[in-house]
């Protein structure tokens, strides 16, 4: 189920998306998730979890990251840090946070929902699903040229977006 789908864009994003993670508090009764940032910091439409998990760090250092630019979670690593997390953490509920790719116009979306992220399957990995929660944000579109006019900036911008959304969240009393 969608809880949220806001444009990085939208003058009130921070306000939804933060007002769509307080409808957690009820069902989680006061637990804050692990913040599970997927992706690597070699590519620049897939450092929107690496670079999510490094913003959300440096403004709410009592979250639980796992995955930053410093230490990204990849295809390579997912299986041993999502066992690793379920084992160090086996209590908390995980929210995953990803890039995608889809149309042209959902481009700049984020969408938070219930239910995990399947990562990789843009580029036809098989990857294990990961999170209770999951937030995608959709980075660029796919077609015939989605490669030609990469920016960093709209990532950034929703990395921005959520990592700044959670913080409210998680750091409030």
């Amino acid at each position: 189920m969608i809880l949220a789908r806001v444009n990085y864009q939208d003058n009130n994003a921070i306000e939804r998306l933060y007002a769509a993670f307080c409808v957690l508090d009820e069902v989680l009764k006061g637990t804050k998730p692990i913040i599970f940032c997927i992706g690597t910091d070699k590519d620049i439409w897939d450092c929107l979890g690496p670079m999510t998990g490094s913003m959300l760090a440096s403004l709410c250092p009592e979250a639980i990251i796992v995955g930053s630019l410093e230490k990204p979670v990849t295809a390579k690593n997912i299986g041993s840090e999502a066992f690793r997390m379920g084992t160090q953490y086996p209590d908390l509920p995980v929210l995953a946070v990803d890039a995608s790719a889809s149309k042209l116009e959902h481009a700049g979306t984020v969408i938070f929902k219930e239910g995990s992220i399947i990562p990789g399957r843009a580029v036809n990995k098989r990857l294990p699903a990961v999170g209770d929660y999951s937030i995608t944000a959709i980075v660029d579109h796919q077609g015939e040229n989605w490669a030609e006019n990469k920016s960093i900036k709209p990532v950034y911008y929703m990395a921005g977006l959520i990592s700044t959304a959670l913080s409210q969240w998680i750091g409030r009393e």
